[in-house]
Formats: C-alpha cells, sequence, structure tokens
C-alpha cells in the first residue's frame, strides 16, 4: 500500500474507494496501476531499486 500504519480494516476500506473509482474512471482497456499512477494515487516505477525500494 502507499499509506502506512493503517489497520486491516483501513487497507480493505482504501482498496474498496480505490477499485470503485477505478470502475467508473478508467480508461478503456486500463490496468489498476496504470489507473492509480495516471490519477496521481501512487507514482510510476521506472528505476525500481532507486523508485520502489528507496
Amino acid at each position: 500500500m502507499y499509506k502506512e500504519n493503517i489497520t486491516d480494516r483501513q487497507i480493505l476500506d482504501e482498496l474498496d474507494q480505490l477499485i470503485g473509482r477505478w470502475a467508473t474512471e478508467r480508461e478503456v482497456g486500463e490496468h489498476f496501476g496504470d489507473f492509480l499512477i495516471r490519477r496521481e494515487v501512487i507514482a510510476p516505477v521506472h528505476v525500481s531499486k532507486r523508485d520502489f525500494y528507496a
């Protein structure tokens, strides 16, 4: 997740909201991760050593 120190219930609530938005706002054929990047929920990972594991 892109948030830290949240409960299981908060994780499920957050996923429910994000998946709901994806279902209604996505572009044709857009995958969930691409949607999250386009909507700036998460940053794209260009170099995993630098961007993901930092």
